[in-house]
């Protein structure tokens, strides 16, 4: 593996030693400079992976020199590394300068090697040349109705190089994230297992299709419910809760079509939703919509039947039950 080049600017060259074999020793290659003008053409010539440099050198200050390699195309890119004697308290004036110099580190001398170790090591780590892939920020969809969590749990995520998709409600989520692409789902079901991912869906019928609605079934995203699901199962999705907006609240039965039509081209559990009002239903939706689950609401609610009644039902006619 390539060692990590570092150009080490230093007029004091025991100085320069001395850290040399501590970066050395760390698997780093150093090539030291004594005054800022050889370093400048040593900078040109052996485009390094980093810069240590001293601020007060015999003919060019340190200063100038990182405002030098910061303004020049093809070297702005190497982090520097203002490594002085000069007070460097946290805001001090001194390290306010070598902000302003663009440099993008400040370490008092002396130093402890932990210390220089730690600061090489995060400046080469984050300004690594990274792959499109890599260089991409992951996409985070953050859905709540609470609009002070949602953006306090979004600066939070932006400081951690996030970039953040907000939806105020299940069912905004579902068109931005099929619209943004997201790692939401995929990240989940890695960080805590398919088994906790579950993904809404509102579907209506449109003609001989199904389209996925958000905004609580006042918007049509134009997106296909059976390609929708599909994708969820393959980002990581571990049960596909499906509502039916034409059947939901209206007591008529659920969409058996459109359950079945879901259950068919994918392997995860499919919760049927919308339409139940009698037990029959219900039976029906699992037989025929082949729906490993059910979701009821209103019968429940307005204490039509208990869910041990329902259990009861479903036990007689052959469904095997989670008791």
């Amino acid at each position: 593996m390539k060692k990590s080049k570092i150009l080490f600017i230093d007029d004091d060259r025991d100085f320069v030693e001395a850290n040399k074999i501590i970066l050395n020793n760390a698997g780093y290659e150093v090539i030291p400079a004594y005054d800022g003008k050889t370093g400048m053409q040593k900078a040109i010539n052996e485009k390094p992976d980093l810069i240590i440099l001293d601020v007060i050198l015999p003919d060019i200050n340190g200063f100038s020199v990182c405002r030098e390699i910061k303004e020049d195309p093809n070297l702005q890119n190497i982090p520097v590394i203002l490594f002085t004697s000069i007070g460097a308290k946290p805001g001090g004036y001194p390290e306010n300068i070598g902000i302003q110099h663009k440099a993008d580190a400040y370490i008092e001398k002396p130093a402890s090697p932990e210390l220089l170790l730690e600061k090489v090591t995060f400046l080469l780590t984050t300004s690594a040349p990274k792959s499109k892939i890599e260089s991409e920020k992951p996409k985070i969809l953050l859905v709540d109705d609470d609009p002070d969590f949602l953006e306090a749990t979004k600066q939070i995520l932006l400081a951690n190089r996030f970039e953040v998709i907000t939806a105020k409600d299940g069912d905004e989520g579902i068109q931005k994230a099929r619209i943004e692409n997201p790692d939401l789902i995929k990240k989940g079901a890695v960080l805590f297992g398919s088994q906790c991912i579950v993904v809404s869906i509102d579907a209506k019928r449109i003609k001989n299709r199904w389209h996925c609605y958000t905004h609580g079934g006042r918007f049509d995203s134009k997106i296909d419910v059976i390609e929708w699901a599909k994708e969820c199962e393959k980002l990581g999705a571990g049960e596909i809760l499906l509502n039916s907006i034409d059947r939901d609240g209206t007591k008529m039965g659920y969409d058996i079509e459109l359950t079945r039509r879901v259950s068919s081209v994918v392997k995860i559990p499919v919760i049927a939703s919308g339409g139940a009002g009698n037990l029959n239903q219900v039976y029906e939706v699992i037989k025929y919509g082949k729906a490993d689950a059910v979701l009821l609401a209103s019968v429940l609610h307005f204490k039509k039947f208990t869910i041990k009644g329902i259990k009861k039902f479903l036990l007689k006619k052959g469904v095997n039950i989670r008791w």
